[in-house]
């Protein structure tokens, strides 16, 4: 699991308003999984994992991929993973499909990352929606749809994802201008290399 996913996941179990214990728990799981303590994280997530709860379940797969307090191990992750996105658990799918992309302890299988994505996606998960959409746009999983790629790349820009507003920019520069345009300004407001590079000097005519 990257990075970018391990974030991705924090930030599913840090967002919304906690409110049993169990919840409390968890968050306090995450938060000491975020700053290293990572044999409190293990204290306070492993019985709720082990009682069902989809996001301590979440927790300890990133904490198995990476090796964060217990021994590295891909394959539990992948049964943490699996058990939590079968409870609708968005990250967890994400996860799942990274895993299924990337071969981490599991052979490689575009299919099935496409489909951990898709699903992913469809909860509104901006990380999935970018994702997904990157494998409708190359056709990696499955046919080629690059009107979906479009439709998810929006969805995936709409929640603030930089790369996403990028990629339509680019896009979108022979059939739609302007729109291109607007996608590449809001990429480069926020420093993204490629839509600066792309917009060259016209980046004068983004509006601040």
């Amino acid at each position: 699991m990257t990075l970018r996913a391990m974030v991705a996941a924090l930030a599913v179990l840090f967002a919304g308003t906690q409110q049993s214990l169990a919840n409390e728990d968890i968050q306090s799981a995450a938060n000491a999984l975020k700053s290293g303590n990572y044999s409190q994280a293990l204290t306070l997530a492993r019985p709720l994992a082990d009682n069902g709860n989809a996001d301590a379940q979440l927790l300890m797969g990133v904490m198995y991929i990476r090796g964060l307090g217990v021994s590295k191990d891909a394959s539990k992750a992948y049964d943490m993973y699996l058990k939590a996105a079968e409870q609708g658990q968005a990250a967890a799918m994400h996860n799942l499909a990274s895993m299924h992309y990337r071969g981490e302890g599991i052979p490689i299988n575009f299919n099935e990352a496409r489909e951990w994505n898709r699903k992913a996606a469809e909860t509104g998960l901006t990380i999935a929606q970018h994702d997904y959409a990157a494998m409708l746009e190359s056709g990696v999983g499955g046919s080629r749809d690059i009107n979906g790629a479009l439709r998810f790349y929006q969805m995936a820009a709409r929640g603030g994802y930089t790369n996403a507003s990028f990629k339509l920019g680019r896009m979108l520069a022979d059939q739609n201008p302007q729109a291109s345009m607007r996608f590449l300004c809001q990429a480069a407001s926020k420093n993204h290399n490629g839509a600066k590079q792309m917009l060259g000097p016209r980046i004068r005519n983004c509006r601040r």
